[in-house]
């Protein structure tokens, strides 16, 4: 009876010892393995790699859109099986419009940032309407200096587009920037501000302190290239939160004081070579936010750097990170908890691109 007694106890104490620590977090690092490498046979004048992509569907087929400065067009490159096209843009006349420092499409919308400011395209290529994002000289449309262009983009939602935005004159009362409404054309600030933290970094880190903004349901999700830290703004309550994403394979907060001394050009070196964290995304149906980062690069004509895929369990505060193959490049795009991952790639004649489906991870 004690022998019995005493097993008994020793087996709860195992049990109990395996509860509890199934209850830890665990963060793991591993190698991606599951995803398909899809090759799409293209022809003149679609690219085999673009610096800007935006996803769009339409027609029941997937496309990846890139920026063709060749042409000043719009390639749209069908990754359903179909025909690919090209939407040229004008140079002069009422439809003209500047290359873009960002773009993205939204239903039957091109939204286009330049130079002039924010401009609303149809999907072939004609001008509805033009925006200023603001004629006093308080907010800017990318940081201050020179900058690396993949730090600067627009993010959509259901029927509207966030613009980042950060000012000249930076403090805890500066917004991160502006929502573009495309039922009703208006353009309003967005309820939330710069966070503390990264107000004094602004003018030192340039792009690298330039807001990342996406929209998941009831949540805003903002975040910034230099840090781990993920802030939810909740729509129906209003309220704030932070998230501390953190990783187990780059630095999780940039040293700034490298960077006070730099001059333009080394900066824009170290905003290139550095570090850095993309945008944040939330699956509801996973219970999971996503977001990838990257590396650092020795030098700035690297071709490749470490880059990691990273799920982040909300409930447990259990990540993984995963480790992309070297030949996925930096663009991708993500359309309903699928990534598309582009390719490097120097075979004119295919695109090449890797479908990462999350739930399967």
């Amino acid at each position: 009876i004690i022998m019995k007694k005493a097993l008994f106890v020793y087996f709860a104490l195992i049990t109990y010892c395996f509860l509890s620590c199934s209850e830890k977090s665990v963060n793991k690092v591993t190698s991606l393995v599951e995803y398909d490498s899809i090759s799409v046979s293209i022809d003149y004048p679609i690219l085999p790699a673009y610096s800007k992509l935006s996803s769009f569907v339409g027609d029941k087929a997937v496309y990846a859109v890139g920026y063709n400065h060749h042409l000043h067009s719009l390639d749209f490159v069908n990754f359903s099986g179909g025909k690919h096209h090209v939407v040229e843009f004008q140079r002069e006349g009422a439809d003209a419009i500047l290359p873009p420092v960002a773009f993205c499409l939204i239903g039957d919308y091109i939204v286009w940032e330049d130079a002039s400011g924010v401009v609303l395209l149809t999907l072939e290529g004609k001008v509805i309407k033009r925006f200023s994002l603001g004629s006093d000289g308080e907010y800017l449309m990318k940081p201050l200096g020179v900058t690396n262009a993949a730090l600067v983009n627009l993010y959509k939602g259901n029927d509207h587009v966030f613009i980042p935005m950060t000012s000249a004159e930076m403090n805890e009362n500066v917004f991160i920037g502006k929502s573009l409404n495309l039922k009703n054309s208006a353009l309003d600030f967005l309820p939330i501000k710069y966070p503390q933290e990264i107000v004094g970094m602004t003018n030192i880190l340039g792009g690298l302190a330039f807001p990342n903004i996406t929209d998941n349901g009831n949540r805003i999700l903002y975040s910034f290239p230099c840090s781990s830290m993920v802030y939810v703004y909740d729509k129906k309550s209003e309220k704030m939160t932070s998230i501390d994403m953190k990783t187990y394979t780059i630095v999780n907060q940039l040293d700034i004081e490298g960077f006070a001394t730099m001059s333009p050009r080394k900066k824009f070196e170290a905003e290139s070579t550095s570090a850095r964290f993309g945008e944040t995304y939330y699956s509801v149906n996973l219970g999971k936010y996503y977001r990838v980062h990257y590396g650092k690069k020795e030098h700035l004509f690297d071709k490749t750097r470490e880059t990691y895929l990273m799920l982040f369990d909300e409930n447990t505060g259990s990540s993984i990170e995963y480790l992309l193959p070297r030949h996925f490049s930096e663009q991708y795009m993500v359309l309903d908890d699928v990534i598309y991952f582009m390719y490097t790639n120097d075979d004119d004649s295919i695109f090449k691109y890797a479908k990462i489906d999350l739930k399967n991870l």
